[in-house]
Protein backbone atom coordinates (compact mmCIF):
# COMPACT_ATOMS: atom_id res chain seq x y z
CA UNK A 1 0.00 0.00 0.00
CA UNK A 2 2.79 2.33 0.60
CA UNK A 3 4.75 1.64 -2.77
CA UNK A 4 1.37 2.33 -4.25
CA UNK A 5 0.31 5.56 -2.68
CA UNK A 6 3.68 7.01 -3.03
CA UNK A 7 2.93 5.98 -6.99
CA UNK A 8 -0.21 7.74 -6.90
CA UNK A 9 0.86 10.73 -5.19
CA UNK A 10 3.38 11.09 -7.87
CA UNK A 11 0.20 12.23 -10.28
CA UNK A 12 -1.10 14.26 -7.89
CA UNK A 13 1.62 16.21 -7.03
CA UNK A 14 1.99 16.80 -10.77
CA UNK A 15 -1.50 18.44 -11.28
CA UNK A 16 -1.02 20.56 -7.82
CA UNK A 17 2.51 21.76 -9.09
CA UNK A 18 1.38 24.48 -11.30
CA UNK A 19 -0.48 26.31 -8.62
CA UNK A 20 2.41 25.97 -6.30
CA UNK A 21 5.11 27.08 -8.41
CA UNK A 22 3.11 30.53 -8.75
CA UNK A 23 2.90 30.56 -4.92
CA UNK A 24 6.98 29.99 -4.82
CA UNK A 25 7.42 33.41 -6.55
CA UNK A 26 9.46 34.43 -3.43
CA UNK A 27 11.88 32.27 -4.13
CA UNK A 28 14.50 30.14 -6.18
CA UNK A 29 16.29 33.75 -6.93
CA UNK A 30 19.91 32.72 -8.53
CA UNK A 31 22.78 32.56 -6.11
CA UNK A 32 24.07 35.90 -7.24
CA UNK A 33 20.87 37.71 -7.08
CA UNK A 34 21.15 38.35 -3.22
CA UNK A 35 25.10 39.46 -3.76
CA UNK A 36 23.59 41.68 -6.59
CA UNK A 37 21.04 42.71 -4.42
CA UNK A 38 23.71 43.60 -1.40
CA UNK A 39 25.61 45.78 -4.16
CA UNK A 40 23.03 47.51 -5.79
CA UNK A 41 22.02 48.58 -1.99
CA UNK A 42 25.14 49.96 -1.45
CA UNK A 43 25.53 51.87 -4.28
CA UNK A 44 21.87 53.57 -3.91
CA UNK A 45 23.22 53.96 -0.57
CA UNK A 46 26.37 56.39 -1.68
CA UNK A 47 24.00 58.14 -4.22
CA UNK A 48 21.61 59.16 -1.75
CA UNK A 49 24.61 59.90 0.16
CA UNK A 50 26.63 62.47 -2.46
CA UNK A 51 22.56 63.76 -2.90
CA UNK A 52 22.40 64.51 0.97
CA UNK A 53 26.05 66.23 0.49
CA UNK A 54 25.16 68.48 -2.37
CA UNK A 55 21.75 70.01 -0.68
CA UNK A 56 24.01 70.46 2.38
CA UNK A 57 26.19 72.35 -0.02
CA UNK A 58 23.23 74.62 -1.41
CA UNK A 59 21.93 75.26 1.72
CA UNK A 60 25.20 76.27 3.14
CA UNK A 61 25.56 78.50 -0.19
CA UNK A 62 22.39 79.98 0.73
CA UNK A 63 23.12 81.07 4.15
CA UNK A 64 26.80 82.72 3.09
CA UNK A 65 24.71 84.61 0.28
CA UNK A 66 22.24 85.95 3.02
CA UNK A 67 25.16 87.09 5.63
CA UNK A 68 28.08 88.75 5.00
CA UNK A 69 29.46 87.82 1.67
CA UNK A 70 32.72 85.54 1.55
CA UNK A 71 33.50 85.25 -2.19
CA UNK A 72 36.38 82.95 -1.46
CA UNK A 73 34.23 81.22 0.99
CA UNK A 74 31.43 81.12 -2.08
CA UNK A 75 34.01 79.89 -4.65
CA UNK A 76 34.75 77.24 -2.84
CA UNK A 77 31.15 75.82 -1.99
CA UNK A 78 30.57 75.91 -5.13
CA UNK A 79 33.35 74.31 -6.21
CA UNK A 80 32.21 71.55 -3.43
CA UNK A 81 28.72 71.46 -5.26
CA UNK A 82 30.13 70.32 -8.67
CA UNK A 83 31.87 67.82 -7.73
CA UNK A 84 29.24 66.79 -5.97
CA UNK A 85 27.63 66.39 -8.83
CA UNK A 86 30.12 64.84 -11.26
CA UNK A 87 30.15 62.34 -8.05
CA UNK A 88 26.36 61.52 -8.26
CA UNK A 89 26.65 60.92 -12.29
CA UNK A 90 29.37 59.00 -11.73
CA UNK A 91 27.44 57.06 -9.12
CA UNK A 92 24.32 56.92 -11.27
CA UNK A 93 26.84 55.73 -14.16
CA UNK A 94 28.25 52.95 -11.69
CA UNK A 95 24.61 51.62 -10.61
CA UNK A 96 23.52 51.06 -14.57
CA UNK A 97 26.78 49.50 -14.62
CA UNK A 98 25.59 46.96 -11.97
CA UNK A 99 22.19 46.62 -13.47
CA UNK A 100 23.09 45.65 -17.01
CA UNK A 101 24.92 43.10 -15.77
CA UNK A 102 22.87 41.24 -13.32
CA UNK A 103 19.85 41.80 -15.93
CA UNK A 104 22.92 39.65 -18.10
CA UNK A 105 23.30 37.26 -15.20
CA UNK A 106 19.28 36.53 -14.84
CA UNK A 107 18.82 36.38 -18.70
CA UNK A 108 21.11 33.49 -18.51
CA UNK A 109 20.32 31.46 -15.64
CA UNK A 110 16.99 31.55 -16.93
CA UNK A 111 17.71 30.37 -19.63
CA UNK A 112 19.13 27.12 -18.63
CA UNK A 113 15.98 26.88 -15.63
CA UNK A 114 14.01 26.92 -18.92
CA UNK A 115 16.04 24.66 -20.51
CA UNK A 116 16.28 22.36 -17.31
CA UNK A 117 12.40 22.23 -17.01
CA UNK A 118 11.22 21.53 -20.24
CA UNK A 119 13.61 18.06 -19.24
CA UNK A 120 12.22 17.68 -16.01
CA UNK A 121 8.27 17.82 -17.41
CA UNK A 122 9.27 15.37 -20.51
CA UNK A 123 11.20 13.08 -17.94
CA UNK A 124 7.95 13.49 -15.77
CA UNK A 125 5.34 13.02 -18.58
CA UNK A 126 6.81 9.77 -19.49
CA UNK A 127 6.50 8.18 -15.97
CA UNK A 128 3.07 9.42 -15.33
CA UNK A 129 2.71 7.90 -18.76
CA UNK A 130 4.27 4.53 -17.33
CA UNK A 131 2.53 4.53 -14.48
CA UNK A 132 -1.16 5.15 -15.68
CA UNK A 133 -0.04 3.00 -18.42
CA UNK A 134 0.46 -0.22 -15.72
CA UNK A 135 -2.59 0.68 -13.53
CA UNK A 136 -2.88 1.01 -9.90
CA UNK A 137 -2.42 -2.94 -9.14
CA UNK A 138 1.14 -2.96 -10.79
CA UNK A 139 3.02 -2.79 -7.49
CA UNK A 140 0.55 -5.51 -6.10
CA UNK A 141 2.10 -7.69 -8.76
CA UNK A 142 5.60 -7.39 -8.86
CA UNK A 143 5.18 -7.41 -4.98
CA UNK A 144 3.32 -10.89 -4.91
CA UNK A 145 5.14 -12.75 -8.26
CA UNK A 146 8.23 -13.23 -6.46
CA UNK A 147 9.39 -16.31 -6.16
CA UNK A 148 10.79 -16.00 -2.86
CA UNK A 149 11.30 -13.36 0.50
CA UNK A 150 14.50 -12.33 -1.05
CA UNK A 151 12.98 -11.35 -4.10
CA UNK A 152 10.20 -9.60 -2.17
CA UNK A 153 12.76 -7.28 -0.35
CA UNK A 154 14.55 -6.56 -3.38
CA UNK A 155 11.16 -5.96 -5.24
CA UNK A 156 10.03 -4.15 -2.46
CA UNK A 157 13.22 -2.08 -2.10
CA UNK A 158 13.40 -0.89 -5.89
CA UNK A 159 9.89 0.40 -5.91
CA UNK A 160 10.54 2.18 -2.91
CA UNK A 161 13.82 3.48 -4.73
CA UNK A 162 11.25 4.73 -7.65
CA UNK A 163 8.83 5.78 -5.86
CA UNK A 164 11.29 8.43 -3.83
CA UNK A 165 13.09 9.55 -7.32
CA UNK A 166 9.67 10.11 -8.72
CA UNK A 167 8.66 12.88 -5.89
CA UNK A 168 12.23 14.09 -6.50
CA UNK A 169 11.23 14.57 -10.15
CA UNK A 170 7.87 16.07 -8.43
CA UNK A 171 9.39 18.35 -6.18
CA UNK A 172 11.98 19.58 -9.32
CA UNK A 173 9.73 20.46 -11.51
CA UNK A 174 7.93 22.70 -8.47
CA UNK A 175 11.32 24.33 -7.83
CA UNK A 176 12.03 24.62 -11.08
CA UNK A 177 8.72 26.23 -11.75
CA UNK A 178 9.25 28.70 -8.83
CA UNK A 179 12.41 29.58 -9.83
CA UNK A 180 11.41 30.58 -13.37
CA UNK A 181 8.71 32.72 -11.86
CA UNK A 182 11.05 34.84 -9.36
CA UNK A 183 13.88 35.47 -11.70
CA UNK A 184 10.51 36.69 -14.31
CA UNK A 185 9.55 38.86 -11.46
CA UNK A 186 13.38 39.88 -10.49
CA UNK A 187 13.74 41.10 -14.20
CA UNK A 188 10.77 43.10 -14.47
CA UNK A 189 12.15 44.97 -11.16
CA UNK A 190 15.78 45.16 -12.49
CA UNK A 191 14.18 46.77 -15.51
CA UNK A 192 12.11 49.02 -14.14
CA UNK A 193 15.53 50.13 -11.56
CA UNK A 194 17.60 50.81 -15.29
CA UNK A 195 14.74 53.04 -16.35
CA UNK A 196 14.58 54.77 -13.43
CA UNK A 197 18.57 54.95 -13.36
CA UNK A 198 18.69 56.11 -17.13
CA UNK A 199 16.27 59.21 -15.86
CA UNK A 200 18.17 60.46 -13.37
CA UNK A 201 21.45 60.58 -15.12
CA UNK A 202 19.58 62.39 -17.83
CA UNK A 203 18.15 64.69 -15.46
CA UNK A 204 21.38 65.07 -13.56
CA UNK A 205 23.45 66.03 -16.80
CA UNK A 206 20.73 68.18 -18.12
CA UNK A 207 21.64 69.97 -14.58
CA UNK A 208 25.26 70.43 -15.64
CA UNK A 209 24.01 71.69 -19.01
CA UNK A 210 21.60 74.45 -17.87
CA UNK A 211 24.26 75.85 -15.37
CA UNK A 212 27.25 76.07 -17.72
CA UNK A 213 24.46 77.35 -20.55
CA UNK A 214 23.48 80.33 -17.89
CA UNK A 215 26.66 80.55 -16.69
CA UNK A 216 28.15 81.31 -20.33
CA UNK A 217 25.09 83.49 -20.92
CA UNK A 218 25.66 85.44 -18.02
CA UNK A 219 29.66 85.83 -18.50
CA UNK A 220 28.81 86.83 -22.30
CA UNK A 221 26.75 89.62 -20.67
CA UNK A 222 29.61 91.52 -19.80
CA UNK A 223 33.22 90.43 -21.25
CA UNK A 224 36.60 91.87 -20.44
CA UNK A 225 36.26 95.67 -21.29
CA UNK A 226 37.89 98.99 -20.84
CA UNK A 227 35.84 101.12 -18.28
CA UNK A 228 36.07 104.31 -16.37
CA UNK A 229 38.01 105.06 -13.14
CA UNK A 230 34.52 106.34 -11.59
CA UNK A 231 33.17 103.05 -12.34
CA UNK A 232 36.20 101.28 -11.19
CA UNK A 233 35.96 103.31 -7.68
CA UNK A 234 32.18 103.02 -7.66
CA UNK A 235 32.35 99.50 -7.54
CA UNK A 236 35.34 99.32 -4.80
CA UNK A 237 33.33 101.34 -2.66
CA UNK A 238 29.66 100.27 -3.07
CA UNK A 239 30.71 96.63 -1.14
CA UNK A 240 33.70 95.91 1.04
CA UNK A 241 35.81 93.90 -2.05
CA UNK A 242 37.15 90.67 -1.84
CA UNK A 243 40.12 89.71 -2.75
CA UNK A 244 41.69 85.86 -3.70
CA UNK A 245 45.19 85.45 -3.49
CA UNK A 246 46.70 85.03 -6.67
CA UNK A 247 44.29 87.31 -8.55
CA UNK A 248 44.21 90.47 -10.14
CA UNK A 249 42.48 93.32 -8.69
CA UNK A 250 39.16 92.96 -6.92
CA UNK A 251 35.85 90.95 -7.12
CA UNK A 252 32.09 92.60 -6.14
CA UNK A 253 31.08 90.38 -3.25
CA UNK A 254 27.77 90.28 -4.32
CA UNK A 255 27.11 87.94 -6.87
CA UNK A 256 25.65 88.21 -10.40
CA UNK A 257 24.34 84.34 -10.69
CA UNK A 258 25.32 81.39 -9.04
CA UNK A 259 29.01 81.76 -9.17
CA UNK A 260 29.46 84.56 -11.37
CA UNK A 261 31.12 87.95 -9.95
CA UNK A 262 32.25 91.29 -11.64
CA UNK A 263 36.61 91.73 -11.37
CA UNK A 264 37.36 94.72 -11.98
CA UNK A 265 41.35 95.65 -11.75
CA UNK A 266 43.91 98.89 -12.47
CA UNK A 267 46.48 98.23 -14.31
CA UNK A 268 48.97 101.38 -16.23
CA UNK A 269 46.42 103.73 -15.47
CA UNK A 270 43.69 102.09 -17.11
CA UNK A 271 40.86 100.33 -15.48
CA UNK A 272 39.65 97.06 -16.76
CA UNK A 273 36.35 95.09 -15.75
CA UNK A 274 34.10 92.02 -16.36
CA UNK A 275 31.78 88.98 -15.25
CA UNK A 276 34.03 86.17 -14.43
CA UNK A 277 32.91 82.53 -12.97
CA UNK A 278 34.90 82.13 -9.63
CA UNK A 279 35.31 78.35 -9.99
CA UNK A 280 37.14 78.95 -13.72
CA UNK A 281 40.08 80.66 -13.00
CA UNK A 282 40.23 80.98 -16.62
CA UNK A 283 37.66 83.02 -16.72
CA UNK A 284 39.52 85.95 -14.64
CA UNK A 285 41.00 89.42 -15.45
CA UNK A 286 44.83 88.62 -15.97
CA UNK A 287 47.59 90.86 -16.81
CA UNK A 288 47.84 88.58 -19.99
CA UNK A 289 44.75 88.52 -20.84
CA UNK A 290 44.69 92.16 -20.36
CA UNK A 291 47.58 92.64 -22.80
CA UNK A 292 45.77 90.54 -25.35
CA UNK A 293 42.73 92.74 -25.01
CA UNK A 294 44.39 96.11 -25.63
CA UNK A 295 46.39 94.88 -28.58
CA UNK A 296 43.00 93.49 -29.91
CA UNK A 297 40.97 96.78 -29.20
CA UNK A 298 43.52 99.72 -29.24
CA UNK A 299 40.76 101.93 -29.39
CA UNK A 300 38.20 100.60 -27.24
CA UNK A 301 35.48 102.28 -25.31
CA UNK A 302 35.74 102.84 -21.97
CA UNK A 303 32.24 101.83 -19.87
CA UNK A 304 30.59 104.17 -17.69
CA UNK A 305 28.71 101.22 -16.06
CA UNK A 306 27.57 97.81 -16.60
CA UNK A 307 26.60 96.62 -20.31
CA UNK A 308 22.97 95.64 -19.32
CA UNK A 309 22.54 98.57 -17.02
CA UNK A 310 21.34 102.15 -17.35
CA UNK A 311 24.77 103.69 -17.66
CA UNK A 312 26.15 105.29 -20.91
CA UNK A 313 29.49 104.62 -22.19
CA UNK A 314 32.16 107.72 -22.28
CA UNK A 315 35.05 107.64 -24.70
Amino acid sequence: MRVRALLLAVALLVAAAPGRAVQAQGGGLPPSAAQAAERLRQEQAELERLRAERTELEQRMRRLQSNARDVSAERANIERQAQATSRVVRSLDQQLGSLVEEVENVNVSLARTQDELLIKRATLRRRVQEIYKRGPLYAFEALLSAESFGALVARYKYLHLVAQRDRALVKRVEALSGQISAQRFLLVRLRSDMETNRKQKAEEEARLRRLELQRGRTLAQFPLSRVTEVFHDEMLGVLPPAHIRGAAGFFVSEAVAEDIHAQFVSRDGRFYGGYVALRDPETWITSARIAAYDVDNPYAVELAWYPDGAGEAAA
